[in-house]
């Protein structure tokens, strides 16, 4: 990366950062992009040149989450000895992290709950974070067929199926976190503790 892309990518950062802020503050619906100008210190024209409309900013913030998310949890994983120990860290990493980062948590299901639709205008982002997810996925998928080869996992599973229905039920698990079990210190260790269950 040379001065000048390095630079862009700050500005684009910088900018972010401001977003996510209002975001918390006010709500994505009531921040416009005159508000992320000032707050970036940026005039409206030149915001323009780094983001079309505030949904792609949404987007970065999107992708900013996942991405930290998605490290810290393999990065957790490593040092697991079975399949099934590295799910449960996987798990418990997930959530951690979604709870210490309630904006992303938040952002995320705002964009799912309200069918938003952030690539649609960047075919090249979109093509970039589906690889990266399909990645995940199949890294996902070696770790159950590891756990599986090991015994420490259910060997009648559907290995795909299984993948998807761990990773819906992390989401569900912190959304139903978020809604009305906040007060309730033990609600993710029960609920990881019951999910991980089908795996054995």
């Amino acid at each position: 990366m040379n001065r000048k892309e390095k630079e862009f990518f700050l500005r684009k950062e910088l900018i972010i950062d401001a977003a996510k802020q209002l975001f918390i503050e006010n709500g994505f619906e009531n921040t416009t992009m005159d508000d992320i100008a000032k707050k970036a210190e940026y005039t409206k024209p030149t915001l323009y040149k780094y983001f079309k409309n505030k949904e792609e900013i949404l987007f970065g913030l999107y992708l900013k989450g996942w991405q930290e998310s998605v490290d810290v949890v393999l990065s957790e994983m490593e040092n697991a000895q079975t399949g099934f120990d590295k799910l449960v860290i996987a798990a418990n990493t997930y959530c951690d992290y979604f709870r210490k980062n309630s904006v992303y948590f938040m952002l995320l299901n705002y964009v799912h709950s309200n069918a938003i639709k952030l690539n649609d205008d960047n075919s090249e982002k979109k093509e970039n974070h589906k690889k990266q997810v399909d990645e995940f996925i199949g890294k996902m998928e070696s770790i159950i067929n590891d756990g599986i080869e090991d015994k420490s996992i259910y060997d009648g599973l559907d290995v795909k199926l299984a993948v998807e229905y761990f990773l819906n039920n992390l989401y569900v698990i912190m959304h139903n976190f978020y809604r009305k079990y906040k007060n309730d210190e033990n609600y993710i260790e029960k609920s990881i503790e019951m999910m991980m269950r089908t795996f054995k």
